[in-house]
């Protein structure tokens, strides 16, 4: 039995450096045989002076058993380690100075820089072998991505290891995972639930779970799924299903493959969903990672989303659309999305759809929509586009009323260097056109006007003028809009309009006509 008191220690190892400790207070009761050693340390306090790279500091109290045996005849080299708390950070400390530097664990340790804690915890490892047992609780844990690993904090649970298998159970509050290559940012779990297995093998790892949780601000979600990593350096293979649910359906910017798109796109997807809901949503990813998103029919990812409520950004030249609802779908690299409803302004929205073609390698978003109601609500949307130039010459000269039937086509492909396209076509019911200079109104307009970029066309337009049906035929020439109307008109409908002579002078006959109206 030990009790020891040590002030102004210095520690020292060639490959290590020093390690200075400024007090020390220890009960330890020591166990010898030959080849053999054992320290159950009661009680140790530390502090050390500047070590590590890190400035003075006081160590947390710890309790542990340590133990060494020499290779014999018949046994390996082997140490153990058994606690009632331990800090992980302190052990990656502490271990990587007293541990030959080929200990199993000891450089993940290091490069995940390891931190939280461990209780009823212990560990045993044969150095020359490899073999090595480890079992205990844990509480916050965490460390930083390293190799196909994903980092993690805040994790709490169970593990039990070796160096061929284990298991690892979660029941975690408030943990973050971090791992760039599915996540655009650090995510925080509210719930992480689960049991883990794994198993190691010359032919790799084998990891699986029969059933998980997982719930943070974006969604919440259940499923199962195993990776396999193959020793030789080969690609991992995936088999994962997924069940889930969101409030918050603008956080799913945070769960796409960001890996295989380019950046344009991921900036789209960064604002295109705002808030809304994803009331169910299935994932299934099945195959190797270096070939998603398997347009070659090697694999399998495919995902499904029920969403409501949701605004949809599509363009920022564009009016958003709100309040829709619909399923949006990925399947290898297409993104396709069909909703229904909503409204764009005041004028409502009937149908969307929405696809994103070959999102790995030259991604185009494709809008088609339809909307209908106030035929001026519907020009009005159009105020707010790229194609307000257009719309602007008719509203600003010409009273509008009725109702109207629209359909857009917009086309724009993700490369800096290749414009948007987008066509309108406004299907007019009954339309009233009241020029603001002249009265001479159009009513009863039935008739199609298509809106482009190049200018706003319309011809086999029907109407009715002053009183007798009239063809119409409406053209855009730079910022001036040029209405033509064709018809027929008796010559004293012309002259009681024009009031050109006097009521007791009669004129018969009729006459074709041909006004327009800039």
């Amino acid at each position: 039995t030990l009790k020891a008191l040590l002030n102004d220690v210095v520690l020292a190892r060639n490959d290590m450096g020093r390690l200075p400790i400024s007090n020390a207070i220890a009960d330890v009761n020591f166990q010898f045989d030959a080849g053999f050693w054992r320290a159950d340390v009661q009680h140790l306090k530390i502090q050390t002076e500047s070590a590590f790279g890190q400035a003075a500091k006081q160590w947390s109290d710890a309790a542990f058993s340590v133990g060494h045996r020499k290779a014999n005849g018949t046994q390996a080299e082997a140490f153990s380690l058994s606690a009632e708390k331990l800090e992980l950070a302190e052990v990656a400390k502490l271990a990587g100075f007293f541990l030959p530097p080929s200990t199993e664990g000891l450089g993940y340790l290091k490069q995940a820089e390891t931190q939280g804690a461990l209780t009823d915890f212990a560990f045993y490892n044969e150095p020359s072998s490899g073999r090595f047992a480890l079992a205990g609780r844990f509480a916050d844990l965490g460390f930083k991505p390293f190799g196909s690993v994903s980092g993690v904090s805040h994790a709490t649970g169970r593990i039990k290891t070796s160096e061929s298998a284990g298991a690892l159970e979660l029941d975690s509050r408030d943990s973050v995972l971090e791992d760039a290559r599915i996540f655009s940012k650090p995510v925080t779990m509210q719930k992480m639930n689960g049991l883990f297995n794994w198993r190691h093998d010359a032919q790799g790892w084998q990891i699986s779970s029969p059933l998980a949780q997982l719930d943070c601000s974006a969604f919440k979600s259940v499923g199962r799924g195993s990776v396999f990593i193959p020793a030789n350096g080969a690609s991992p293979f995936v088999d994962l299903q997924m069940r889930y649910s969101s409030d918050n359906a603008g956080q799913i910017k945070h769960f796409l493959p960001v890996q295989v798109m380019r950046e344009k796109l991921k900036q789209w997807f960064g604002n295109a969903f705002l808030g809304g809901k994803i009331e169910q949503g299935e994932l299934l990813y099945y195959g190797e990672t270096a070939n998603f998103p398997f347009t070659d029919n090697s694999g399998v990812f495919q995902a499904r989303m029920d969403m409501r409520g949701i605004s949809l950004k599509y363009h920022p030249a564009w009016p958003q659309i709100d309040a829709i609802q619909g399923i949006l779908t990925l399947d290898k690299d297409l993104i396709e999305g069909k909703f229904e409803g909503g409204k764009a302004g005041q004028a409502k929205i009937g149908n969307t759809a929405m696809l994103i073609s070959d999102i790995g390698m030259q991604p185009v978003l494709r809008i088609q929509g339809k909307g209908n109601g106030d035929a001026l609500e519907m020009l009005k949307v159009l105020q707010q586009s790229p194609l307000a130039n257009r719309v602007n010459p008719l509203l600003n000269h010409a009273g509008i009323t009725g109702t109207a039937e629209a359909s857009l086509d917009l086309t724009v492909p993700f490369s800096p260097d290749q414009p948007a396209s987008a066509d309108v076509m406004a299907t007019l019911n009954n339309v009233e056109i009241a020029p603001k200079q002249v009265k001479l109104p159009l009513s009863g307009i039935n008739g199609q006007i298509k809106f482009t970029r190049d200018g706003a066309f319309g011809r086999d337009i029907h109407a009715n003028f002053l009183g007798r049906p009239a063809d119409v035929v409406v053209d855009t020439a730079g910022k001036q809009a040029v209405i033509t109307i064709n018809g027929k008109m008796s010559v004293s409908d012309w002259i009681q309009q024009a009031g050109a002579l006097p009521d007791r002078f009669k004129a018969n006959g009729e006459s074709s006509f041909r006004l327009a109206l800039k």
